[in-house]
């Protein structure tokens, strides 16, 4: 994809592009992190894990609008997108211990630790390396 057809485009459709990266970037952390502590992937497909990503997914969504995470503009990043992604990241773990707390779910302590990890790493690291394609980097 050319990047001049991504910077001509509405800013409504970048925003809706970001949505859905960080949507599938918490997707790949939840289950990545669950797949590195379980060490296989019959555990990924528990259907409390299921409606435990649901929830934490569509919070932290919900969480990163609310902390303007989708204000800034990419080429422009700034420290206070990073700063505001450790705070979402936080939030979003807090989020994933509570939901697992009430719904009885068994989550071992190294999950949610993973989880902060990969999402803080994916977040940033994706942020910054689209960031450097824009620039021509």
């Amino acid at each position: 994809m050319p990047k001049s057809f991504l910077l001509n485009l509405p800013r409504k459709t970048k925003k809706v592009i970001l949505l859905t990266h960080d949507f599938f970037i918490i997707l790949f952390a939840f289950w990545f992190s669950i797949a590195i502590r379980w060490s296989s992937v019959h555990e990924i497909i528990k259907v409390e894990y299921c409606a435990l990503w649901a929830i934490t997914t569509v919070v932290t969504i919900v969480c990163f609008i609310y902390l303007g995470l989708y204000r800034s503009v990419i080429r422009f990043l700034g420290t206070k997108v990073f700063s505001t992604a450790l705070f979402g990241s936080i939030i979003s773990v807090l989020i994933l211990i509570l939901a697992a707390y009430f719904l009885h779910i068994v989550l071992p302590r190294t999950i949610p630790i993973l989880y902060f990890l990969l999402l803080l790493i994916l977040l940033t690291g994706s942020r910054l390396s689209i960031r450097a394609w824009l620039q021509g980097s």
